[in-house]
């Protein structure tokens, strides 16, 4: 199997190895790289193949609007995901004008994520049809602590993965719990489990 090798771009250590944990379940695509502004992005580019760009739009430097069209200008082939808390139309247009191939929401699953950084058209890889996901109330980091809860990860296993106390894990799922209306461990990850399915499913 030929891997799609990706540059990871967030100014979020955590949403970063968040999103290292969820890439696990995509077996087509390898992280090679990981920047955390996108003023990194050009010299990393041209220090390693890349073929993909997954990258967030708001970032405290140089934004993921500003290094997309620097990309384009010198990459023009490569592929530019960007990835937003907040989609609606006026950022899905103006995604299309600096040239991106697709643009995600970050509670996107990982089907969707997959499907998007493959894909060569440039569209939305989220269903506008589709209703907004309960994860969307979850800010980056919580959601990337969710999603590990939902592979099964115990609070040490969680700290461990994405490099953050214990006691950092218990309440950031302590929050989660809370803005979902749910009880425990065993319901959050039944619904991140269901809301990456449901997301899978539209795109199909």
């Amino acid at each position: 199997m030929s891997l799609t090798r990706v540059l990871i771009v967030d100014d979020d250590p955590i949403v970063r190895l968040g999103l290292r944990l969820l890439f696990r379940s995509i077996p087509e695509l390898d992280i090679v790289g990981e920047a955390a502004d996108g003023s990194e992005v050009i010299g990393l580019l041209e220090a390693m193949p890349v073929d993909a760009v997954l990258m967030d739009v708001r970032m405290r430097h140089v934004n993921g609007i500003v290094a997309a069209r620097a990309i384009r200008q010198r990459f023009p082939d490569l592929r530019i995901v960007l990835m937003s808390s907040l989609l609606n139309e006026d950022f899905s247009e103006h995604a299309r004008n600096i040239g991106s191939t697709a643009f995600v929401s970050k509670t996107a699953s990982a089907e969707t994520i997959r499907k998007a950084i493959i894909g060569s058209r440039t569209e939305r890889a989220d269903d506008p049809a589709t209703p907004p996901s309960r994860l969307d109330a979850l800010t980056p980091r919580e959601l990337s602590v969710a999603r590990a809860v939902a592979m099964g990860l115990s609070n040490d296993g969680v700290a461990q993965e994405l490099h953050l106390s214990v006691n950092s894990v218990k309440t950031y799922v302590s929050r989660c719990l809370a803005k979902l209306g749910l009880e425990n461990r065993v319901q959050l990850a039944n619904e991140v489990s269901a809301s990456q399915s449901t997301s899978g499913d539209a795109l199909g």
